[in-house]
């Protein structure tokens, strides 16, 4: 059944390689906006979120034989941009919060220990509790959210609970997810800088459109059902 499923995910991703370069396109202009305004940077953070939230919508308009095109894509992101600015600031907010408050139980010095330590410094602690911990549960929101259309809430509460539904499909995606890392940290087991940050981010965009496919087939599958 696994490599059924992984067969299949790999060969939708792969036919939805526009999807993919585009979302190449965003992050090379990422990382020159970057260069120029941290400010401006910061506010296409609310685009890029619409266009990766959007993604499982523009991979089943493909499967359905809709007409893909730019336009369609830009619109759409935008859209899903204006529903996200109030949750993303409501989440940055929380972070901060908690990060202050971590800041002034444990002191900062050793706050500052902690962020120094190695293993931050090579991002693989933000990014083993990025996808472990917020990615796998909430692995089918962008399904609600696009394809659905629900709110962002409710999007986050029905994926949460599909997820422990089906734990198969969360071992799968863990899978995927493992796989990008070992494939990243492989091929840059030192931080990144410059073209190397580049190229992970690349692996990790592929890889984030293989689950994006692989979880539009769970669900496609279970609305036949």
């Amino acid at each position: 059944m696994f490599k059924k499923h992984i067969i299949e995910s790999f060969s939708l991703a792969n036919k939805n390689l526009e999807i993919y370069l585009i979302g190449i396109s965003i992050l090379i202009a990422q990382t020159i906006i970057a260069r120029f305004n941290n400010l401006l940077s910061f506010l296409t953070i609310f685009i890029v979120f619409g266009f990766y939230a959007s993604i499982p919508l523009f991979i089943d308009g493909k499967v359905k034989n809709k007409v893909f095109n730019l336009k369609e894509v830009f619109v759409t992101s935008m859209k899903n941009s204006r529903r996200l600015i109030v949750p993303i600031i409501l989440v940055i907010g929380t972070f901060l919060s908690l990060c202050f408050g971590i800041l002034f139980l444990l002191g900062a010095k050793k706050t500052q220990e902690i962020f120094n330590s190695s293993l931050v410094r090579g991002n693989l602690l933000q990014e083993v509790f990025i996808f472990f911990v917020l990615t796998i549960p909430f692995a089918f929101t962008s399904i609600y959210f696009s394809v659905e259309n629900m709110g962002v809430l409710k999007s986050l509460k029905k994926s949460f609970w599909y997820s422990l539904e089906n734990p198969k499909a969360v071992l799968l995606i863990t899978l995927f997810g493992a796989v990008s890392l070992i494939i990243r940290m492989g091929i840059f087991p030192q931080p990144l800088n410059g073209i190397e940050n580049f190229i992970s981010g690349a692996i990790t965009q592929y890889f984030g459109l293989l689950i994006a496919s692989y979880t539009l087939l769970i669900y496609r599958k279970r609305l036949s059902y």
